[in-house]
């Protein structure tokens, strides 16, 4: 006989011996074994599922962490230029920001120590926008949104105040590196 018809021909049998071995093996056992077994088995599985849990929760708090450590934060000191509409020669910017979450607040002017203050700006991804307020009684303004970069934000400053205080311009900074 062929010893691949004989195996196919028993494989059959064999199966059926095991499950009959298998329960009678378990008929055998007492009631307050076969569930101490069961028991066992229900507190291995519930225990498995802990571990998926708790390994799933730790993995998506990594992954929150990351994100919250890949936003922007523009907290420090900026110097640039401001190259107005229709002008050719660009002036020199200086920016002092502070950023708490999705909050920004800070200073903007020509220098470091020529400073007009903001609050209420807002961080989104990696885009600032904040308006300044102008002149002694806030009659003008200065609306700024900017695209960070690593150390680097361009963008759009738009004056609008009674005239000759209007226009626009496109803002370049860099970060400053403190020594």
């Amino acid at each position: 006989m062929n010893l691949k018809l004989f195996s196919q021909k028993n494989a059959g049998r064999n199966f059926d011996q095991i499950r009959f071995f298998q329960s009678a093996c378990i008929s055998a056992l007492s009631e307050r074994i076969w569930g101490s077994i069961t028991a066992r088995n229900l507190i291995l599985r519930k225990t498995a599922m802990k571990k998926s849990y708790l390994f799933v929760g730790f993995l998506l708090g990594a992954m929150l962490s990351a994100v919250a450590l890949s936003t922007t934060n523009v907290t420090g000191k900026w110097s640039g230029t401001l190259q107005m509409d229709g002008e050719n020669d660009a002036k020199p910017a200086y920016s002092i920001f502070k950023q708490d979450g999705n909050r920004l607040s800070g200073s903007v002017g020509p220098s470091e120590s020529e400073q007009d203050s903001f609050e209420g700006g807002k961080v989104d991804g990696d885009k600032l926008t904040f308006d300044v307020p102008q002149g002694p009684n806030g009659e003008g303004s200065i609306h700024v949104e900017m695209q960070v970069n690593g150390d680097q934000m361009t963008g759009r400053a738009t004056w609008s105040g009674p005239p000759p205080h209007s226009g626009s311009g496109k803002i370049s900074l860099k970060r400053v590196v403190e020594k």
